[in-house]
């Protein structure tokens, strides 16, 4: 009380003093200091109000901008700091519409509004292929391969430039000319892109399957196959398999080869390779950094051992090394073609490639991707970063197209 007796004494020396006794005064005092708190916190909270507001509105200067090559590696984002910060304002992302056949990263065909419906912790985003909403956009998604017409680009935007093709395959004229300069983050299946999209990915089961594989295996009654339409690849996958089939049987089915399967029942011909092969080649059409496609992943679910030719790490695309065998452990096609009648000959070494189907799933995740862009939309924290002239072309295709070892046999 010392602090607020030594006020009531001043209070008295002066002639404002409206209190006659010392309990009066003391009153007054609590009242007077009690009143300019509570002046001092409302205008500390609209100048907080205002701040944030400011904050969220105006742009990033110039100053700030830098490079792609400096960001961060990963895609991260404080949730609970976006959340705060949300704008009402939504935030609208235009795909681009490209040419035919390219429009795999569309997201047409899900429920409307479409971040709610899939189940975006930040979704105050809004899903557009409409051109004319070009200058209201906030993110614009183009697709490499299938660029089209280059609209006007305005300050606030983010251009996104997104690819699951391999490096061996992506042009230079498909990051420059008039595009050159203008992509701030990208989407594919590379690790260090701005938003990592694989092919697919493998989840854990909450509830293991309990397939039993011996009586799978012994119900089978072929060993290799392998489906495939493009005879004639930069990574040379024909040669290997040419190389391959002199030691043992393989089934080539599709285009290249007399074995046919309906396009329009895709999936009802892998079921059927499935039941009655112990192998499926997945071999990449070239060998590219971080590059395993649907080749795989589309015998993921199915009881059939994968063999792969792909990039030389495939821990980096999340698959382990007991889900496939790969070629890169042989020394040669009739290495593996050894290995793989031994497991035809041993049962019970053959399930042990089988068995952790029981216990995963694959999953495709482009819906993630998008969370994942509109959660760092809405970060009022996200430095401005770029792709200055030449560099996407350095990082997507300089040294990342990688010639095979593997060829070094006798034909």
């Amino acid at each position: 009380m010392g602090d607020i007796s030594g006020i009531t004494a001043y209070l008295k020396t002066t002639k404002y003093v409206p209190c006659s006794s010392k309990t009066a005064c003391r009153i007054l005092t609590y009242t007077i200091i009690t009143a300019f708190a509570i002046s001092a916190l409302l205008s500390f909270v609209k100048l907080s109000d205002f701040y944030t507001k400011i904050r969220v509105s105006i742009p990033y200067p110039k100053a700030v901008a830098k490079s792609r090559l400096q960001e961060r590696e990963t895609t991260t984002y404080s949730l609970a700091a976006v959340i705060s910060a949300t704008p009402n304002k939504p935030k609208v992302i235009l795909s681009w519409p490209p040419g035919p056949g390219w429009d795999f990263m569309h997201l047409r065909d899900y429920a409307k509004p479409v971040f709610k419906s899939i189940g975006c912790k930040v979704d105050n985003c809004i899903y557009t292929e409409k051109k004319s909403l070009a200058d209201k956009s906030d993110a614009i998604v183009f697709i490499g391969r299938s660029l089209g017409s280059k609209p006007k680009k305005l300050p606030h935007q983010r251009w996104i430039w997104v690819t699951l093709e391999s490096s061996c395959y992506t042009e230079a004229a498909e990051t420059g000319g008039v595009w050159a300069g203008m992509f701030n983050w990208t989407i594919s299946f590379r690790r260090d892109s701005t938003f990592f999209l694989p092919y697919g990915h493998a989840k854990k089961r909450s509830t293991p399957l309990t397939k039993n594989f011996t009586k799978i295996a012994l119900k089978k009654t072929k060993k290799v196959a392998w489906m495939v339409s493009n005879c004639g690849t930069r990574g040379q996958r024909e040669r290997y398999v040419s190389e391959l089939k002199k030691y043992i049987s393989v089934d080539v089915y599709g285009a290249c080869g007399p074995f046919k399967c309906s396009k329009l029942d895709n999936e009802k011909c892998l079921d059927n390779i499935s039941n009655d092969y112990k192998f499926y080649l997945s071999f990449e059409n070239s060998i590219s950094t971080d590059y395993v496609t649907e080749k795989f992943w589309k015998m993921f679910d199915r009881d059939i051992v994968t063999v792969t030719r792909g990039p030389a790490n495939y821990s980096r695309a999340g698959i382990k090394p007991e889900w496939h065998i790969n070629t890169n452990d042989f020394k040669s096609p009739k290495d593996l073609a050894d290995y793989l009648k031994y497991l035809d000959r041993n049962v019970t070494a053959y399930i042990k490639y089988l068995e952790w189907k029981n216990q995963y799933v694959g999953l495709f995740p482009k819906a993630d991707v998008y969370c994942d862009l509109c959660a760092k939309l809405n970060d009022p924290s996200e430095p401005v970063t770029w792709f200055p002239p030449g560099q996407l072309a350095k990082w997507f295709i300089d040294g990342h197209c990688i010639p095979r070892n593997d060829l070094n046999f006798n034909t």
